[in-house]
């Protein structure tokens, strides 16, 4: 959702609906909010959404003072844009999206893999690439809550890819896209992709059982990506590694294993039964908050997948990892249910759930 300064009049482009507009039921849509006697003026860096949170630590402050609680009701839609997906089909999708906006544009993706730049005054689109993801695939969670914005440090302004939009979607799969024009960045993994089912400690047995629905966490030139598995289904399901891809060329920098998988890893000794470190899931589906100046992300994991033994299902913690990539230091005690890792995968300190 974007507020805007001003009232616009547009006109009606495909999938664009001006005020008034009856919103359909389960309809995906973005829609714009104005004042009705507000002053027109610039927008500045203060109303920009360049990260799902506003920040990459999630605070979702904004600084913009013109809505308050005495002109709130005054607000009303400007234009509405329908992404077409979700109305009228029995499939379970959902429209989750938080828009980005920056420059002038609002960023998105949706359930279905289409991504999205469009006019944040107008709600004209500025461009789309579809990535086609399968309409039939039986995902649990099937949306998409974002994408992220990355800003080349070594690129000129306005060169090719020197402002992207990373965008995992929920068949696992993470793309890089110019953001001006919406084409792929082709040094980006595989001509602009990168294939996330790919070199997991446990591989998913269905296209279902693993998927991505929230938007890469960026630390620098670090690209930390989490997962979602597939509840209770067996004990080798399918593993939760987070993981961290170079921004710019789409190359695996680290892995990090919530399931202790040596006997230096903390916890290790916690996770009892031949099974306990074959064990998958325990992985981070929610969005991974960022501290850019520590250089850390924070990661809240979810449950092991069942073991089928007592002595399996006595392990408690779901915290302790290592890196693939470095040797893990000490790791000391701080925080509910959740990890601070570094952009090199090296656990700084975990939490048990006890």
């Amino acid at each position: 959702m974007m507020v805007n300064p001003c009232l616009l009049d547009p006109p009606n482009p495909r999938n664009l609906v001006p005020t008034p507009s009856l919103i359909p039921p389960l309809a995906g849509f973005v829609a714009a909010l104005v004042l009705t006697a507000a002053p027109a003026g610039a927008q500045t860096d203060a109303g920009s959404w360049p990260a799902y949170g506003r920040d990459r630590g999630g605070e979702r402050y904004s600084p913009l003072k013109q809505i308050s609680r005495t002109n709130v009701r005054r607000l009303r839609a400007a234009w509405t844009y329908h992404t077409g997906e979700i109305q009228g089909e029995r499939e379970r999708r959902s429209f989750e999206a938080t828009p980005l906006y920056h420059d002038g544009t609002l960023y998105l993706v949706t359930p279905l893999g289409q991504i999205i730049a469009l006019d944040g005054e107008t709600g004209r689109e500025r461009w789309t690439h579809d990535v086609k993801v399968l309409r039939t695939a039986g995902f649990g969670d099937f949306t998409s809550r974002g994408v992220s914005l990355w800003r080349d440090p070594e690129a000129p302004n306005g060169a090719p890819c020197s402002l992207r939009v990373l965008a995992a979607t929920v068949d696992a799969r993470l793309f890089a896209l110019d953001a001006a024009t919406g084409r792929l960045c082709p040094e980006f993994g595989d001509s602009g992709k990168v294939i996330l089912r790919v070199g997991l400690r446990n591989r998913p047995f269905e296209l279902a059982e693993y998927e991505v629905t929230s938007p890469p966490a960026i630390v620098g030139s670090m690209l930390v990506v989490g997962s979602a598995v597939a509840d209770n289904n067996r004990t080798d399901a399918a593993s939760g590694e987070v993981r961290g891809y170079d921004a710019r060329t789409g190359a695996l920098r680290w892995t990090w294993d919530p399931v202790p998988q040596e006997e230096r890893d903390p916890g290790w000794r916690t996770w009892v039964g031949e099974r306990a470190h074959r064990t998958g899931a325990a992985n981070a589906w929610s969005v991974i908050a960022a501290d850019s100046v520590r250089g850390l992300v924070f990661v809240p994991t979810g449950a092991r997948a069942p073991t089928t033994t007592a002595a399996s299902a006595r392990a408690k913690t779901v915290m302790p990892t290592r890196s693939s990539h470095s040797a893990p230091r000490p790791a000391s005690s701080s925080g509910p249910f959740r990890s601070s890792t570094t952009i090199s995968g090296i656990t700084t300190w975990h939490r048990r759930r006890r």
